[in-house]
């Protein structure tokens, strides 16, 4: 079995995504307006401080667990296509550990998804055996 894996994994066509390092930029940026706008929007409309103080948190939150997610996935498709051949192979796990993170960022909410991925970077791949580990 570890040998089909290793022939599997030093074989195998990695996705490179037609994205670019302009696009994932201006999307950052955008995320920045966006979380901007979610402290200023209940500032300027609000004269109570006691909905200021709920307002803000509730939709950075919001615009974090939809935008965020969405951003994550830009970043990861940027650093696949950028990323150098011989680094991503040394990924020892199916799927690499790029597309896993692609996969979590997509199924799961955020901080699940952040779990998931923070496990699989230190902790599965770390070691020297080939792992088949889906999301």
């Amino acid at each position: 079995m570890q040998r089909f894996l290793l022939h599997f994994l030093t074989r195998r066509v990695l996705p490179v995504p037609k994205t670019n390092a302009f696009n994932v930029t201006l999307y950052g940026l955008l995320l920045l307006i966006l979380i901007g706008f979610d402290i200023m929007i209940p500032i300027l409309l609000s004269a109570y401080a006691w909905q200021i103080g709920v307002g803000i948190p509730v939709l950075i939150i919001i615009t974090c667990e939809t935008y965020l997610r969405f951003y994550g996935v830009k970043l990861i498709e940027c650093y696949q296509h950028y990323a150098k051949t011989e680094t991503r192979r040394r990924c020892r796990c199916v799927p690499s550990c790029s597309e896993y993170a692609i996969l979590c960022l997509k199924r799961y909410e955020l901080i699940k998804a952040l779990i998931k991925i923070g496990k699989r970077l230190f902790g599965t791949c770390k070691g020297s055996e080939f792992i088949i580990d889906m999301p």
